[in-house]
C-alpha cells in the first residue's frame, strides 16, 4: 500500500503519518518494539515524501502514565526520521503545564536521536 502511495502522488507530496492505533491506544506505547520495527519498515519507503509521524496518545492515558510511556518511547523511535509531532485526545493533557514541560524536555531530546 506505501509504495502505492508512493508512485501516485507528485514528487514534491509530503505525508503527515499517525502511529497506528496498537501501538498508541491498545498498547498504550508500551512493548511495541515489533510495532515499531514494522511501522517505521513500512514508512521508510515514503521517507522523501514524509513530512511529520503524530503520535496522537488516547483520551484515557493519563499524565503520569503518558509520560512515563514517552520516555520509555523515545529511544526506540527511528532516527532516521525526526519530525515528530504528538497530540492529546485528553484536554486536560494539552492544559496541564507539567505535562507541556515534560513534553517539550522529551522532544528536546528526541531531536538529538
Amino acid at each position: 500500500m506505501v509504495n502505492h502511495w508512493n508512485m501516485k502522488t507528485p514528487r514534491n507530496f509530503k505525508f503527515t503519518a499517525k502511529f497506528p492505533k496498537v501501538i498508541t491506544h491498545e498498547k498504550r506505547l508500551k512493548e511495541v518494539d515489533k510495532e515499531l520495527d514494522h511501522f517505521f519498515e513500512a514508512m521508510g519507503r515514503l521517507s522523501n515524501k514524509t513530512l511529520a509521524l503524530l503520535i496522537q496518545l488516547p483520551l484515557s492515558l493519563r499524565i503520569h502514565e503518558g509520560l512515563d510511556h514517552l520516555r520509555e518511547l523515545v529511544p526506540n523511535l527511528d532516527n532516521r526520521e525526526k519530525n515528530y509531532r504528538k497530540t492529546f485526545c485528553n484536554p486536560s493533557l494539552q492544559m496541564d503545564n507539567q505535562f507541556s514541560l515534560a513534553v517539550a524536555l522529551m522532544e528536546e531530546s528526541s531531536a538529538n536521536l
